[in-house]
């Protein structure tokens, strides 16, 4: 079984050394930054959304474990945000460090994140999946998450 628990400063700073560098090249890669601008941007843009880091206020920034062993699993990151009377847990980021993909803990972090959202009230998860991430999709479409909105974009010859 998994449990949940606030990052740590220094956790914190080990999810920010992963999760940098993968939101830059995923930018990259999806066609919306250049690469001599992308790190820059990556830790600007988490600096302003986490300013605070694990404590900054609406924001989640969890470790995820195993209860028995106590082995770190993996991080997930949601912010709670308001749409009209409807509270929305937004998933900015998950993964299972790559020692214990595949073994049923995609589905039981995602099962108890809807646990613990929903004691806080949030009716719906979203997220976004950037499109080349086909195994995080196929996680998500087999967890119960449906595509609601699909984004496309073109370069235009030079």
């Amino acid at each position: 079984m998994l449990k949940f628990e606030t990052m740590s400063d220094a956790d914190f700073q080990r999810y920010l050394r992963r999760a940098i560098p993968q939101y830059a090249y995923d930018q990259v890669r999806s066609g919306n930054w250049k690469p001599d601008e992308s790190m820059s941007r990556a830790q600007s843009e988490f600096l302003q959304t986490l300013p605070n880091g694990p404590q900054t206020e609406g924001h989640y920034l969890i470790t995820i474990s195993e209860m028995d062993q106590g082995n770190k699993v993996g991080m997930l990151w949601w912010a709670l945000n308001q749409r009209g009377t409807q509270k929305i847990a937004f998933l900015a980021d998950f993964f299972l460090f790559s020692d214990f993909h595949h073994k049923g803990y995609e589905a039981e972090a995602l099962t108890l994140l809807q646990q613990e959202t929903g004691k806080m009230g949030v009716e719906r998860i979203e997220l976004q999946v950037f499109a080349h991430n086909t195994e995080d999709l196929s996680t998500y479409r087999m967890n119960g998450f449906d595509e609601v909105s699909i984004y496309l974009g073109k370069n235009t010859p030079k």
